[in-house]
Order: C-alpha cells, then sequence, then structure tokens
C-alpha cells in the first residue's frame, strides 16, 4: 500500500505543484492561442480596413457559391432532370442527372479553391506592411521557436494594439 503521508506530513505535495504548473503553462498556452487570433486579425485589418474588406467580401462570395453549387448539385443528383419521353430508357435520365451533379460539385469546388485563394493572398498582402504596421509577419512569427518568447513577443503586440 502507497504511503501518502506519516505524522501529517504529505508526500504528494510536489505532484499539486506539478499540476498547478502544468495547469498555468496551458492557460498560458490557451491565452496565446487567443492573442495570436486577435493579433492575425488585427493584422489583416488594421491600417488596411478598405482592401481588407474587399478581399473578405469576395472571399465571402465564392463561399456562399459553393455552398449554393453543392445544394444545387444535391438538389440535381435527387430530382429527374428533364422529361424523359417513355422510349428513353432510364440509364440515359441517370446519365443526365449525374452529369448535372458533377458539373456542381466541380463548380463548388473550384468556388473553394478561389475563396482559399483570395484569402491567401489577403495574407500575403498584409504581410508585406506587417512590420510597417506593428505587427510580425509570418515568415518572423515561424522564426521564433522559443515558446517563452512567442508568448511574450505576441502578448506584448496584443497589447500594444488593445491598450
Amino acid at each position: 500500500m502507497p504511503v501518502n503521508s506519516i505524522n501529517n506530513i504529505s508526500f504528494s505535495g510536489g505532484n499539486i505543484e506539478k499540476k498547478e504548473a502544468k495547469r498555468a503553462r496551458k492557460e498560458e498556452y490557451y491565452k496565446w492561442v487567443s492573442q495570436n487570433q486577435a493579433n492575425d486579425a488585427l493584422k489583416l485589418s488594421l491600417g488596411r480596413e478598405v482592401e481588407d474588406g474587399k478581399y473578405k467580401a469576395a472571399e465571402a462570395a465564392f463561399s456562399a457559391a459553393a455552398l449554393i453549387g453543392t445544394f444545387a448539385s444535391f438538389i440535381a443528383k435527387t430530382l429527374v432532370v428533364g422529361k424523359v419521353s417513355s422510349g428513353e430508357p432510364i440509364t440515359q435520365k441517370l446519365i443526365r442527372q449525374n452529369k448535372a451533379a458533377n458539373i456542381g460539385v466541380l463548380a463548388s469546388a473550384g468556388a473553394l479553391i478561389v475563396g482559399n485563394m483570395i484569402r491567401n493572398h489577403n495574407i500575403k498582402e498584409a504581410d508585406k506592411t506587417a512590420n510597417e504596421r506593428g505587427f510580425l509577419s509570418t515568415k518572423d512569427r515561424m522564426k521564433i521557436k522559443n515558446a517563452d518568447l512567442n508568448y511574450y513577443v505576441t502578448n506584448e503586440i496584443y497589447n500594444s494594439h488593445v491598450n
């Protein structure tokens, strides 16, 4: 049987300290994740609001087109495409149905790809002037290998723009 204490002296105190340190480290990480997201959002917008808004509107339009295209392809798959004459075999009907659905799926995939390309171009454009506007570019952030330094830099950038 394991001994946890002798004469009211606990041997599990080290475990409590380790758990507290681990919990504090997790909280620091979650704080960093949140601040990092805020920094990235500010980096895209602050000092280039109009340009960022245009990119986001275009991205949203293509995402909506992809969603509509996906729904349309599912509807085309389930509904009868065109009127079938009594002499037409069922295979011809299914071929037309699948062709319409496949076109919808391909158009949706294309719209999603274009939307992602627009978002990536927006990030690239924001990175070009990030340092001038008081932010770290993605390339600069990737150079920081030390987690504590990354937490510190992110916190400083966040505080400089929020306060």
